[in-house]
């Protein structure tokens, strides 16, 4: 019986045998060989490797469909690169990629994802969008060491209940999907700086939206919103907020105490007047209001140094 950490020459690089018997499967299902790399890029192909061991796997655009369960070989592999094949599924030895960190499979056929998804221990980097995601496992939130979450372009209808445990999230992509709403205590990412959620379909904001007191970003526009909570006077680390193609009719009376804003966009709603208090806005250098029933707009608009409409 041979043994798994002796090494074995693929092309020039020798690794533990186990990870070069991985590279053979995946040669065998891709059809080429896999070269050497010394960087990773959006469209890498091949494999970086240091002290016997794969470190980074890029398989971009190849248009192959399944993957070996051998690829739960790659224990010290850091980044996982697939965009742009046919990919449905990963194999449930994903569980033993231990040392991943980044993983981008977006552009492919994914489906779903196994529950031993979860159990990668240092994934920070999430990125999936442009699939057919139509679920997330349940214990989705155990993975608690992302940062970074892009799900856009899928078909998700709901997130799973544990979500709002991903307390250390700081990116979060999931517009397009049909949503309809976000989970309870979504809130609760409390370190968040940027969450895209635009066509959703979703009616309303969290009323405890306010929580996220560190959130920067905020893209909200194409949904079914009527009106904005109270507690979004708290975000003042707000400094871009997109609303636009809404239903919203009035904004909050302090909605001035956004004072971070520098970009905000209000356009194609139902909204016929603007709250005094936004005259406090002195960061403000672009707003757009096309598409609203305000007839006039107020004076103390010029009064914003840098303001651009």
């Amino acid at each position: 019986m041979s043994n798994p950490n002796s090494t074995e020459y693929y092309l020039d690089a020798p690794l533990v045998l186990s990870e070069a018997q991985a590279l053979h499967d995946l040669q065998g299902i891709i059809g080429e060989s896999l070269p050497v790399i010394d960087s990773f890029r959006y469209s890498s192909f091949g494999f970086k490797h240091k002290n016997n061991h794969v470190v980074g796997l890029g398989l971009h655009g190849k248009r192959f469909d399944t993957l070996p369960l051998s690829l739960g070989n790659f224990s010290k592999m850091i980044a996982l690169v697939m965009q742009h094949n046919h990919i449905s599924a990963l194999p449930s030895s994903v569980e033993n990629l231990h040392s991943l960190q980044y993983i981008d499979v977006s552009n492919n056929f994914i489906t779903h994802f196994p529950e031993s998804f979860c159990h990668l221990p240092r994934l920070e980097t999430f990125k999936c969008s442009n699939n057919k995601l139509e679920s997330l496992p349940d214990p989705f939130g155990d993975l608690k060491t992302l940062k970074l979450i892009d799900l856009c372009d899928n078909h998700l209808a709901a997130l799973p209940a544990s979500f709002p445990l991903l307390n250390k999230l700081y990116t979060l992509k999931i517009s397009r999907n049909p949503l309809g709403s976000l989970p309870e205590g979504f809130e609760g990412l409390s370190n968040l700086r940027e969450l895209q959620i635009e066509n959703l379909g979703i009616t309303n904001l969290s009323k405890n939206i306010g929580d996220l007191v560190k959130l920067e970003k905020l893209y909200a526009g194409n949904n079914k919103i009527a009106y904005l909570p109270k507690s979004i006077e708290k975000m003042t680390a707000l400094q871009i907020l997109f609303l636009e193609n809404n239903r919203i009719q009035t904004l909050p009376n302090n909605f001035g105490n956004l004072r971070s804003l520098s970009e905000l966009n209000l356009s194609h709603n139902l909204l016929s007047r603007l709250p005094s208090s936004m005259e406090d806005l002195h960061r403000l250098k672009m707003l757009s209001l096309v598409g609203n029933n305000i007839g006039s707009l107020p004076e103390y608009l010029q009064s914003i140094p840098n303001l651009h409409m």
